[in-house]
């Protein structure tokens, strides 16, 4: 699928640096960071406006073909969670309606 790269120019931007999805918070000032904390409603928000789109595989799990690989590295980086985690975060929580976190992201 063919994205706007533009629209993701979060992942360029230097740590600290204010953004569209920044709320201005303590934990936000940090470079974005969770260090494995709780996911915020504005993580999951960033995770599902450049991932949620993305193929799955057969089994339901984000494909990592296409360049998709390198977005959840980066995605991994700025959140400090492990690639593995981004990937569960999209397949497990944000895509299964019948969890608390598709119900905060998608209302």
């Amino acid at each position: 699928r063919s994205r706007d790269r533009e629209g993701m120019a979060w992942l360029n931007r230097a740590p600290g640096q204010k953004g569209k999805s920044d709320s201005g918070t303590q934990a936000n000032k940090a470079p974005g960071r969770s260090n494995g904390g709780p996911w915020s409603l504005e993580h999951d928000q960033e995770l599902w406006s450049v991932l949620g789109g993305e193929p799955r595989t057969a089994s339901g799990s984000l494909s990592v073909a296409g360049g998709v690989g390198a977005l959840v590295q980066q995605l991994a980086q700025r959140f400090g969670r492990t690639e593995m985690a981004i990937k569960e975060r999209i397949a497990k929580e944000l895509d299964d309606p019948n969890t608390k976190a598709y119900a905060r992201l998608h209302g």
